[in-house]
Parts: C-alpha cells; structure tokens; sequence
C-alpha cells in the first residue's frame, strides 16, 4: 500500500481562478448581480482523486488551520508577524478555503486538521509515526520544510498530473509544474534551485540563513558560526533528523532563545499520535461526481452522475457568501 499526504492549502492556492459556477442572476445585500463562485480550487482538490487514487493507494488531504503555536512564538522574539510579508489572499482564495474542508467532509474523503497548526506539522507528523507501514510515501507538497523527509521510502511529488504524466514528463525531460519530484537518488541537485545540497543539511542552511517567506529572521554571524563548527561534514547524513540537528544546535548556542526559536519556527512541530491518526474513508461517489461536475473537476466530462440535493445546497450556500461579501 502507497500513502499520499497531501498539503490541501497549496492545491488551493494553486487552483486555476478561472473555473467558476454560474447561476445566473441572484438578488444579494447589495443588489441584483450575476451570479458566480470561483471553483478552481474545488476542481484542482477533486483532480486528485482521479490522478493519484487507486486501490493500493491511501489518500490523506491535510488541512492548514492558523498556525497559533508559532504566531505567538514568533511574537515573542521577531517583529513584523509568522508570515507577515505575505500578501492578504482575494476573495476567491478566501472562500475556497472555507469551501474545501467542508466539500471534502461531505464526500467522505480522509482529512487531517490539527487545530493551531500547519499542513507541514501535519505531514511531517504522519511520515513519523506511519513510515513503517506503507511500502511507499508521496508527499504532495512544495513547501522546502519537508524536503528532509525524503528517503528511500519517502518521496515529494508535484501538486498535479498523476503517475502516468509523471512518467511522460521524465521520457520526454520535461518539467514538471507545480512543485518537483524529489527522491533520494536526486536529492543533491534538486532541493536547491542551481546548487547542489549535501544530503540532509536543507534545514541546517535555512536556520542560518532565516526563511523569508515566512518572515523569519536569521541567526547572528557569531550563533551562526558556533552551529557550522559544532557539526563536521562527516555528521551532515545526520541532520535530517530534526530531533539531532535541534539539540546539536541547543548545545552549541548554550540554548539561546531568540536562536532556539528561529529553529523551532523552521521546523514542523511534531503532534501527538492522537491528533494525526489515520481513519479509513469512505468515498461518496455520487457526491463526489457531482461535485467535480459541477466544479468542472477535468475528468468529469466524461461521467455519467446523479445530481445531489446536498452538493446543491453546499454551492447554494457559498454563492451567498461569496457574492454578500
């Protein structure tokens, strides 16, 4: 059995904007409008489980939730706030990321939310605890947190297209877009656009560099020279172990805070087995036709479904919404 673990997030900010439902015209607060929800984001989520599902394969779409744990322990040491240079998401991402967890619930699809934190802690959470009982894990992610996860078991793949794509694409060398394949056989050249990585020292290069995607500074010259000379090139195998590299790091910098916590901001948070447990789905087909029909999912044209009064309702609700605020 292969394990794929998606970051839902990114599928929803990386679904087409250019997909919408139309209802005509609807009388809202502000008048009479034509009627219309963006539903790229619903459609690029749906895709999924005709491009990488199977019955040897489990999928699990993992749920961002506001990341409380490292906004407060990024407010505590660092101005500007966890993520703060992102700009504000538009209206289409906003209810799209409303409307993904809850579509997801209603089709019976295998979701995992942990409340005050991200799809990354999740992800990585799952790989930890649920490596020994999958032949394979695709993770389906951009995010460079996660790229030390990958071994022989582990993989990242791109957020679209399914096996057989990915397999045209390496025939043909083409690229593939969004996100990269990476195993551990190209480990070295791809993690780093136009640089080679030593095997596992991604996470060791960002804590001293900062991350500013997510508004995180980095570590002094003088903390950071005392980490590169605590680990020799021999121990550099050793780093993807988060658990290794945070208490050499702790050792080294004699537990500074402002250091410790750029470290504990870079790496995912592991979570209790509790809250990441795997349950089996059970898939509503005719809601889910239905739905990727009605979200123009790119293999629904060539279905045959049922129309659901539930799914009707759920589209009916979110134009409300949409079209209100």
């Amino acid at each position: 059995m292969n394990l794929h673990l998606f970051d839902t997030s990114e599928y929803i900010y990386s679904g087409s904007r250019n997909l919408w439902i139309l209802r005509g015209g609807m009388q809202t607060d502000s008048g009479y409008v034509d009627a219309s929800l963006p539903c790229g984001s619903l459609a690029y989520v749906l895709n999924t489980f005709e491009e990488w599902g199977g019955e040897n394969e489990v999928l699990v779409h993992c749920i961002d939730s506001p990341p409380t744990y490292k906004r407060a322990l990024h407010e505590k040491y660092f101005s500007g706030g966890y993520k703060g240079n992102r700009s504000t998401p538009t209206p289409e991402i906003t209810v799209q990321k409303k409307m993904v967890p809850e579509m997801l619930e209603m089709i019976g699809a295998n979701t995992v939310t942990a409340p005050g934190y991200e799809a990354d802690d999740i992800i990585a959470s799952i790989v930890k605890y649920y490596h020994d009982d999958f032949e394979k894990i695709y993770i389906h992610a951009a995010d460079s947190d996660l790229f030390y996860l990958v071994d022989e078991k582990v993989e990242i793949l791109p957020l679209a297209g399914g096996f057989d794509s990915l397999q045209k694409n390496y025939s043909n060398n083409k690229k593939i877009s969004p996100g990269r394949h990476i195993y551990l056989e190209n480990w070295k050249s791809v993690v780093r656009k136009g640089k080679t990585c030593p095997r596992n020292v991604l996470t060791f290069f960002k804590i001293l560099d900062g991350e500013r995607g997510d508004n995180v500074p980095a570590v002094s010259y003088e903390m950071g020279m005392k980490i590169v000379d605590s680990i020799p090139h021999s121990e550099y195998p050793l780093c993807g172990d988060n658990e290794y590299l945070r208490e050499k790091i702790k050792i080294a910098v004699n537990n500074d805070e402002k250091v410790m916590a750029v470290t504990d901001l870079i790496m995912p948070v592991i979570l209790p087995f509790k809250d990441v447990e795997i349950f089996e789905s059970d898939l509503d087909m005719t809601k889910f036709m239905n739905m990727a029909a009605l979200c123009k999912c790119k293999y629904a044209h060539s279905w045959k479904y049922t129309a659901n009064e539930e799914c009707e309702a759920f589209i009916n609700k979110y134009l409300q919404i949409y079209l209100n605020d």
